[in-house]
């Protein structure tokens, strides 16, 4: 697998499979989510690995949002509390009703109860089995039918990241 390049030349023209939305206070969790997904070879757009010092917050992840194939949100403990989690969601929901295609994926990790306007969403939960969260994730990144990925994971059962990708 070669190594994403995040070079300032790179973001410029980058199309990340995947937007980490999240709360600062559940960055541990989502450490873990972003280096396993990118074990997985997929492309992950994590605030720590790409703004860079002098970047304008609001315009590389207003950016960052806009060139994501999909934006995962993660529901963890601290997400109700997070403005900028919240900002990022409202313009996820807004693009994936502009372009009339699913875009925003919840992902729950924590004791948060799923927002109102995320009630409708199938969601992808992480509290009881990570594993199993982690390879429906990186399946449906990597256009996976669901019946596949349900199958793999049943046969697989995975229990660390090495299973996981083997399914």
């Amino acid at each position: 697998m070669e190594p994403v390049d995040r070079s300032v030349q790179a973001r410029v023209h980058r199309s990340p499979d995947l937007f980490l939305s999240h709360s600062s206070r559940d960055k541990e969790f989502v450490r873990k989510l972003a280096e396993d997904l990118a074990f997985c070879e997929v492309d992950v757009w994590l605030d720590e690995w790409e703004i860079q010092a002098g970047d304008s917050l609001y315009d590389v992840i207003t950016k960052a949002l806009e060139q994501s194939r999909y934006i995962t949100v993660v529901l963890g403990d601290n997400f109700a509390d997070s403005k900028w989690a919240s900002d990022e969601l409202k313009q996820a929901l807004a693009r994936e009703r502009r372009e009339n295609r699913v875009i925003v994926i919840p992902l729950l990790c924590g004791k948060v109860a799923v927002p109102a306007f995320l009630e409708d969403k199938l969601y992808l939960d992480f509290r009881k089995d990570y594993y199993h969260g982690l390879v429906r994730l990186a399946g449906m990144v990597h256009g996976v039918t669901r019946q596949h990925i349900e199958e793999a994971v049943r046969v697989i059962n995975p229990q660390d990241i090495r299973s996981s990708i083997e399914s």
